[in-house]
């Protein structure tokens, strides 16, 4: 048998101590980081829920400004629609003459003019 002098099992026992002690440090630190990510994961779930919540808000929004009969409306339907009016449009608005551009007078020359009524 190794014989173990009082100094060196005080050094085994102190070592072994320490270890524990560095080993339930570990693990509280462990422990406090992963409560720190389950909160943030927590808090970044909420954030895009409120986010998507707002986002579906604003396109209901976006489509109840649509007349409820277009809406329901096929889409070959809506097509043959407005090409037909896009046809007829330009022949009935077609101009005679060209159009002449009037010269504009910069604001700056225009100063204490009084405007018309």
């Amino acid at each position: 048998m190794i014989a173990i002098t009082e100094a060196q099992k005080q050094a085994l026992v102190d070592n072994l101590q320490l270890e524990s002690t560095y080993s339930e440090l570990i693990y509280v630190c462990h422990r406090v980081l992963i409560s720190l990510v389950t909160e943030r994961a927590r808090k970044l779930r909420a954030q895009s829920a409120l986010q998507a919540q707002g986002l579906r808000v604003r396109l209901e929004m976006r489509v109840n400004r649509i007349p409820q009969a277009l809406r329901k409306t096929n889409m070959q339907d809506l097509l043959d629609k407005y090409s037909a009016k896009a046809e007829v449009l330009p022949r009935q608005n077609a101009p005679t003459a060209p159009v002449q551009k009037q010269a504009t007078v910069s604001p700056v020359m225009n100063r204490g003019v009084k405007r018309a009524r």
